[in-house]
């Protein structure tokens, strides 16, 4: 792949060609080729105690003979994460997931929002030699 841009609030913007490997039919494992592109961003909101994180990606699968009703022409994923610290290391994190996608054999589209919190704890060891 290729990064296009890295800067102080858009920490990745890329774009690239991408190998996934299909397990749902067990019968022919079959590698999937796309093209994807991708970003990754955060930034504090001033004068608050909050940071917010969101990434996404976009893939468009290429079209083969091998394909079954299982396999996706496109897929867009996008995240976004609102995070303040509650003590130390200790933080709460609000977040959304969304997922959309298309079929290659199967027409119309599926997608799924997912929401909720949680606590998390970040500490740096340093492993000593």
């Amino acid at each position: 792949g290729l990064k296009l841009f890295e800067g102080n609030y858009i920490k990745d913007l890329s774009a690239g060609i991408t190998l996934e490997q299909n397990y749902t039919d067990s019968s022919s494992h079959n590698t999937q080729i796309a093209a994807e592109t991708g970003y990754r961003l955060e930034f504090k909101v001033p004068n608050t105690g909050f940071t917010v994180y969101s990434d996404g990606s976009y893939r468009r699968f290429a079209r083969s003979r091998n394909d079954t009703a299982s396999d996706l022409l496109d897929r867009l994923e996008l995240n976004a994460k609102v995070s303040t610290s509650l003590y130390r290391n200790l933080s709460l994190d609000i977040f959304a997931k969304w997922l959309y996608a298309t079929g290659k054999k199967i027409p119309g589209f599926g997608n799924s929002l997912e929401t909720g919190f949680s606590i998390s704890y970040k500490q740096l060891f340093k492993l000593k030699k």
